[in-house]
């Protein structure tokens, strides 16, 4: 695989796992007893939207 498909690729997972942080946050609210998970999401969301807005920086840079 070249180098610029294996970026794109991470930029995708990291895109995937904001989706996940996104649902995973929002489903099923009103049955919620704790907000254990709700933290547990919130970190997925905010490592993937930092991976993601990094590597397409970087995607600019070295392939534009």
């Amino acid at each position: 695989m070249k180098p610029d498909n294996v970026i794109l690729w991470l930029i995708g997972l990291s895109f995937v796992g904001f989706l996940i942080g996104l649902v995973g946050k929002n489903t099923n609210n009103h049955k919620k007893k704790s907000f254990r998970f709700e933290s547990f999401f919130t970190w997925i969301s905010i490592v993937s939207v930092t991976t993601l807005i990094i590597l397409a920086f970087l995607y600019t840079i070295l392939y534009t």
